[in-house]
């Protein structure tokens, strides 16, 4: 019996519904899961993931709120405080979710242009065990007229200059001679351990050293959920909408914390939706034949969406002809 050309077709949408070409249709576009998946570069840090972010080459929904690199230069720079202070990046640890900084108004001198202490947002960072704080003094006066081995001077725009003086937890208790109360400014910068350490006072290039290296912080960007994420198959990031952690997964599907039943064998290939979409055309060409009895029936609508490709045959194109012309063929 003839297939009526609304019965063919409703089969074919039963079969192909969005609930069951969901994965197949999805498969070809870029997705969350792809991008946050892929590593970035920025300055000379290469390797850099969740929860850094640039906001171009990797965008918001790849980090966490607080983690927004500039990659302008070559140095990169992150705000890891409650003011406005600039830091640059050293180095990352991601395993165990550690990175350093130093501050950029140090980078190139003891005397910035505004004096301010170390800020750092503790919601998001912590300070690691590793460091120790390096005290400088500001606008102080002379202890004497010979100048104590961990003075140093700063002169200002208007060529003033003020004397300075430098402590560190392991600075010689015969340095610790310092005119506190007439001093201007007390600023706390912390540094590595290691380095403090190593400081040799009279030399002021060991000092730009451990003020280069920097120090250490951990972060806090919903570490646990992170790791649950990722060993579920996934990539972190952030949903924007809800402010809220977010697992992106390969099925294409966003969740809470971590992918469900997620298997890369049952993925499908592009090859694999073309061959869909090929068939999908072959059959329809079939449903809609001018003649009825070129119609297939409606079990062999499933047969053909079912099968091989190869299997198909192509139809003639009688729904374009006309009484006296020949019979054609097409082929895909």
């Amino acid at each position: 019996m003839a297939t009526s050309l609304f019965s063919c077709l409703y089969v074919m949408l039963i079969i192909l519904t969005p609930s069951n070409y969901f994965h197949l249709s999805s498969a070809a576009n870029t997705t969350e899961y792809e991008i946050c998946r892929k590593p970035f570069q920025c300055g000379f840090i290469k390797d850099l993931s969740y929860p850094f972010y640039d906001g171009q080459n990797r965008p918001a929904y790849c980090g966490y709120p607080g983690f927004q690199l500039d990659c302008s230069k070559p140095k990169p720079q992150i705000s890891v405080g409650t003011s406005s202070e600039k830091y640059y990046l050293r180095a990352v640890s991601p395993s165990t979710y550690a990175f350093s900084v130093s501050r950029a108004d140090y980078w190139d001198t003891l005397c910035p242009s505004i004096l301010s202490n170390t800020s750092i947002d503790f919601s998001l960072f912590n300070y690691e065990d590793v460091d120790l704080n390096i005290t400088l003094y500001y606008r102080c006066s002379p202890t004497s007229s010979k100048s104590a081995m961990n003075q140093f001077s700063c002169t200002d725009m208007d060529n003033n200059t003020s004397i300075g003086y430098l402590m560190t937890k392991n600075l010689d208790p015969r340095l610790n001679i310092i005119p506190q109360k007439t001093c201007k400014a007390k600023i706390f910068v912390p540094a590595f351990q290691s380095a403090v350490l190593g400081i040799n006072i009279t030399d002021g290039a060991s000092l730009m050293a451990a003020l280069h290296n920097g120090f250490g912080l951990r972060w806090a960007a919903e570490n646990e959920l992170c790791s649950i994420c990722r060993g579920s198959g996934g990539e972190c990031g952030y949903n924007i909408s809800t402010s809220k952690f977010i697992c992106y997964c390969p099925d294409y599907q966003s969740y809470g914390s971590k992918c469900n039943g997620y298997n890369q064998k049952k993925m499908p290939t592009i090859a694999k939706i073309i061959e869909i979409q090929r068939k999908m055309i072959m059959v329809s060409l079939w449903c809609i034949q001018t003649n009825p009895f070129n119609r297939p029936t409606i079990s062999r609508v499933v047969e053909m969406l079912e099968g091989k490709l190869e299997s198909l045959s192509c139809p003639p194109i009688q729904l374009l002809q006309y009484p006296g012309w020949s019979s054609q063929t097409l082929q895909l």
